[in-house]
């Protein structure tokens, strides 16, 4: 059967993605212990290819979300509407002030001589630091001693995210848990 694409007159919108959209906040060449400001933009794999075909070539694009609706959501709604991509299918949700049933993503930029790291702003089904504390191990890297999550907890978080880039992290953390497990005994 063959494909057929519908002409642009027969359509709304030229592309319509379907994914998150999170809060970046990043520190610039600052340290995030010691910012007292940070770049605010708006960042999801899907709605970035649509902000880019808005804004470099004047395709006329959507995103299919859901946002909390609480002042962060509030404001991505304003970051997408300076992108120019059309907000008429997101869905708002509620906010019940602690994030049971949807929460905006935020996203921390950690600038290092080795690169970016992308860092958790939070944590999903309500986790703090004093309940992930116990579940951290202190590692070296690089000369620095720093506590990282586990391998079983880091495993669970990243399943609870369910962030498309997370589900790829899951499988290989796994292989290291399996690895570390198979050494261990």
């Amino acid at each position: 059967m063959p494909l057929r694409i519908k002409s642009k007159e027969d359509c709304r919108w030229d592309l319509v993605s379907l994914g998150e959209i999170m809060l970046r906040l990043d520190p610039g060449d600052r340290r995030i212990w010691s910012t007292r400001s940070f770049e605010v933009c708006e960042g999801g794999g899907e709605y970035n290819i649509a902000r880019g075909l808005k804004r470099c070539f004047g395709l006329d694009t959507a995103i299919v979300t859901a946002l909390a609706d609480n002042p962060v959501g509030r404001l991505l709604q304003d970051l997408i509407y300076q992108g120019g991509v059309d907000q008429s299918l997101i869905r708002w949700v509620e906010y019940d002030g602690v994030g049971r049933s949807v929460r905006n993503g935020l996203n921390f930029t950690l600038t290092t001589d080795l690169g970016d790291i992308d860092l958790f702003g939070d944590v999903a089904d309500g986790e703090t630091y004093q309940t992930l504390s116990p579940h951290s191990v202190e590692i070296e890297a690089f000369g620095v001693r720093f506590n990282c999550l586990d391998l079983p907890t880091l495993i669970r978080i990243k399943e609870a995210a369910a962030r498309p880039k997370d589900r790829e992290a899951v499988a290989e953390l796994r292989v290291l848990w399996e690895e570390t497990e198979r050494r261990q005994s």
